[in-house]
C-alpha cells in the first residue's frame, strides 16, 4: 500500500512541477511579448519624432502599415482601459449593469472585425 501511495505522490509532484514549468514559460513569453510591444512603441516614437503620420510624404508602404497597426493597437489598449474603468465602478447595486456593458463590448468587437 505504501508503494502505491509513493507512486501517487511522485505522480502528483510531477504534475505540479509540469504546471510550474508551464506557468514560468508563459510568464517569460508574456514578458518577452510586452518588451517587444514597448520596444516598438518607443522605436516608433523616436523615429517619428512623436506621433507618427502614415500619410506623410515619402513614407514607404511597410512603414505606413506598421504605423497604422501600432495606432490601432494603442486605440485598442485605450478602449480596454476605459471599459475596465467603467466596469470597475459597477459594484453592489450596480453589478447587474456589467452584463449589458460586456454585451455591448462584444458587439463592438464583432463590428470592428467586420469593418
Amino acid at each position: 500500500m505504501t508503494r502505491f501511495m509513493e507512486k501517487e505522490d511522485k505522480l502528483g509532484g510531477s504534475e505540479s512541477f509540469v504546471a510550474a514549468r508551464f506557468r514560468l514559460r508563459f510568464r517569460v513569453a508574456l514578458l518577452i511579448a510586452a518588451l517587444i510591444v514597448v520596444g516598438v512603441l518607443v522605436w516608433q516614437g523616436i523615429t517619428a519624432g512623436g506621433n507618427p503620420n502614415p500619410e506623410a510624404p515619402n513614407t514607404n508602404h511597410a512603414s505606413a502599415i506598421l504605423d497604422i497597426g501600432v495606432l490601432v493597437f494603442r486605440e485598442g489598449l485605450e478602449c480596454i482601459l476605459v471599459l475596465t474603468a467603467i466596469t470597475a465602478s459597477m459594484i453592489g447595486e450596480r453589478q447587474p449593469h456589467r452584463r449589458p456593458v460586456a454585451i455591448g463590448a462584444a458587439i463592438a468587437f464583432v463590428a470592428t472585425l467586420f469593418t
